[in-house]
């Protein structure tokens, strides 16, 4: 998305950056130093049109009203949404968020789920679930779709991907899981500054 905080910290850490693209409306660039910008979309509006519908699967962490609005095009055309749940907002569904997508999908264990909302679980826990989890959804996209796979993301479905492939595409995102496990951290930090702030207010 380009802006700052989670996007770009995410960027800073997802490998070399050689497969990062940060997605900008036009005339705006990220500042990032990492990856490469993309200019799609006239204002910040069009721009999260767009950006929710060229991606195969999602990984959001906290949002606003933005992140509910791409969550909600990705899902409606198929692609696979994994909310960090922990980290509050639109990821645990405020703002209209999917609600369909806060429900455990086929690829996903019931302990990788339970450790995508769990607050109390070691954030390099949750990191590595969402890795598998997002590995899962690769694997499934690789598969022969059946005709009764309804839960299979329609992009899916719409094209013949090899698992040769989609290890790659994971392999390209999530070879490190080390960039979420510092997002989450950020994220407690952050929650645990606010609460100590309003124990303050109220002494």
């Amino acid at each position: 998305g380009g802006m700052a905080g989670v996007q770009e910290t995410f960027a800073r850490h997802c490998g070399d950056g050689s497969r990062v693209w940060n997605l900008l409306p036009v005339g705006q660039a990220s500042g990032y130093g990492r990856g490469t910008d993309i200019n799609a979309g006239a204002d910040l509006e069009e721009r999260k049109v767009i950006f929710g519908l060229i991606g195969d699967i999602y990984v959001t962490v906290e949002g606003g009203p933005g992140v509910a609005q791409e969550a909600r095009a990705a899902h409606a055309r198929g692609a696979a949404v994994v909310p960090l749940m922990r980290t509050g907002g639109a990821s645990c569904g405020m703002f209209d968020f999917p609600q369909a997508t806060l429900q455990r999908p086929h690829f996903s264990t019931e302990e990788q789920w339970c450790l995508l909302a769990s607050q109390d679980a070691p954030p390099d826990a949750t990191a590595a679930a969402v890795a598998a989890v997002v590995s899962a959804a690769c694997a499934s996209f690789a598969r022969a779709p059946q005709e009764d796979d309804d839960d299979i993301p329609a992009v899916a479905k719409e094209r013949e991907v090899t698992p040769t492939a989609a290890s790659e595409g994971e392999l390209a995102a999530f070879s490190h899981v080390q960039h979420l496990e510092r997002l989450l951290e950020e994220k407690d930090s952050e929650r645990s500054a606010i609460v100590a702030a309003a124990q303050a207010e109220v002494e």
